[in-house]
């Protein structure tokens, strides 16, 4: 079963470098910001973000390839600007720059550099909870 669970996040996180499936994610969960003519769905989508809000953050987007998160939009915020902005590093960002010269090559690079980053950010989180895990156990040895 948890194998099953690795395979289905697995396909979703290569089902985000669609942007329509990217789109897919705002669907019932946006609450659209009136008076901000950038922050939409469609826009977010076109960045490269996909819906990753929660009830603290519920504006709350994240990049599908460099993993950055992005909050607390302000009215004439642009997604595609203040992801170029803070993602600089970010290969999404630097092959649409690119326009019409993407190559296969620069797609699987896009491809590998996704898995690359979700990897991090899973090793992140779990190397977080060993430490607070380690943390905890070392108190209770050390009141014994």
């Amino acid at each position: 079963m948890v194998h099953h669970n690795t395979v289905n996040t697995e396909v979703t996180d290569n089902l985000l470098m669609l942007e329509s499936y990217r789109l897919q994610t705002f669907e019932g969960k946006w609450k659209t910001l009136k008076g901000f003519p950038y922050c939409t769905p469609a826009h977010f989508a076109a960045a490269g973000f996909f819906y990753a809000g929660s009830k603290s953050m519920p504006d709350n987007v994240k990049c599908f390839c460099c993993r950055r998160e992005l909050n607390e939009w302000e009215t004439d915020d642009d997604p595609w600007e203040e992801h170029k902005k803070r993602g600089q590093n970010c290969l999404f960002v630097q092959l649409k720059l690119k326009k019409n010269d993407i190559t296969l090559q620069d797609i699987l690079k896009l491809f590998f550099d996704m898995k690359k980053n979700t990897l991090m950010e899973l090793y992140e989180e779990k190397k977080k909870v060993l430490e607070e895990r380690f943390q905890y156990l070392e108190k209770k040895v050390k009141s014994v």
